[in-house]
C-alpha cells in the first residue's frame, strides 16, 4: 500500500453556456397571457399614435424619423429584456452564450441568439411583424435581406461606420443611438402603462411599425420603411445599453 499526500481534486471543467435561443423561448413563453397578442397589438397602435403627436412639429413628421425611433427603441429594449433577465437570474450573457467584444472605438457590443431570437425569430418578433406588413403591401422582402444586413451589422461593429445607414440622403435618419437615448423612456412608459412584459415589448413595437407602414406607404415605399426599420433596430441591438443611458 503506498501512503501519499491527497493531491488537489481535479478541477472541473467550466459549465457549457446554456442554449441562448431555447432561454429566450422559456422567458418569452413564460410572460405569455391568454390574449396576449390582440392587447400587444392594441397598444401597438397606441405607441404609434403617441410617437406620432410626440415627434410632430409644425412641419409635421416625416414617416422615416418614427419608424427609425420605433425600430431603435425596440432593439435596445430587446437587448434590454434579455440583459435584466439575466440580471435577475445572476447570470452574465457568457451563460447563455452571448459574446461581449470591446471595437477598435473602444465601445461595447453585444451578440448573441437570445437577443437575435428576441429581435427576429419569435412569434410575432419585431422583424417578422415588420415584414408581414411590407410583404402585404408588396414589398420584396426575405430572409437573405435581413441576413445580410446583420451581417454588416457584424462587420461594422467597433468602427466609426457602425451607426451609418446605408439609405439614399433624402431618406437619412439620425443614428439608432440618438434615437434609443431620447425616446426610450417615452416608449416605455407607454409600453409598460399597458402593463406589457419586458419580454413582449419588442412585439408591440412591431405592431407600431406595421400601423406605420400602413399609414405611410403612400408616403414612403414599404420596402425603404423596411430598410430603415432593419438597419435601426439590428444596430442598437448591439449597443451597450450603457452607452445609451449616458446620453438620455
Amino acid at each position: 500500500m503506498v501512503f501519499g499526500r491527497k493531491g488537489p481534486a481535479d478541477p472541473q471543467p467550466p459549465a457549457a453556456p446554456r442554449d441562448g435561443r431555447a432561454w429566450a423561448q422559456e422567458h418569452f413563453k413564460r410572460n405569455e397571457q391568454p390574449g396576449s397578442l390582440g392587447y400587444g397589438q392594441s397598444i401597438g397602435l397606441r405607441l404609434f399614435d403617441e410617437a406620432y403627436h410626440a415627434m410632430k412639429n409644425e412641419r409635421g413628421v416625416r414617416i422615416e424619423d418614427i419608424v427609425a425611433m420605433l425600430a431603435s427603441v425596440g432593439g435596445h429594449l430587446s437587448l434590454m429584456a434579455v440583459l435584466t433577465a439575466l440580471r435577475d437570474e445572476k447570470l452574465g450573457p457568457d451563460d447563455i452564450g452571448m459574446v461581449v467584444i470591446r471595437g477598435h472605438d473602444g465601445n461595447i457590443y453585444y451578440f448573441g441568439d437570445a437577443p437575435n431570437w428576441m429581435l427576429c425569430e419569435a412569434p410575432h418578433s419585431l422583424v417578422s411583424l415588420l415584414f408581414g406588413a411590407a410583404h402585404e403591401h408588396g414589398a420584396p422582402v426575405s430572409v437573405e435581406m435581413l441576413h445580410e444586413e446583420m451581417k454588416l451589422v457584424a462587420q461594422r461593429a467597433g468602427t466609426p461606420q457602425f451607426l451609418e445607414l446605408d439609405l439614399p440622403a433624402e431618406h437619412q435618419v439620425d443614428t439608432p443611438l440618438n434615437w434609443a437615448r431620447s425616446f426610450t423612456a417615452h416608449v416605455t412608459n407607454t409600453i409598460k402603462g399597458g402593463g406589457t412584459p419586458d419580454f413582449w415589448a419588442p412585439t408591440v413595437i412591431g405592431f407600431a411599425l406595421q400601423q406605420a407602414i400602413d399609414a405611410g406607404r403612400q408616403s414612403l415605399d414599404p420596402l425603404m420603411i423596411t430598410r430603415i426599420a432593419l438597419g435601426c433596430a439590428l444596430r442598437a441591438a448591439k449597443i451597450d445599453p450603457q452607452r445609451v443611458a449616458a446620453g438620455a
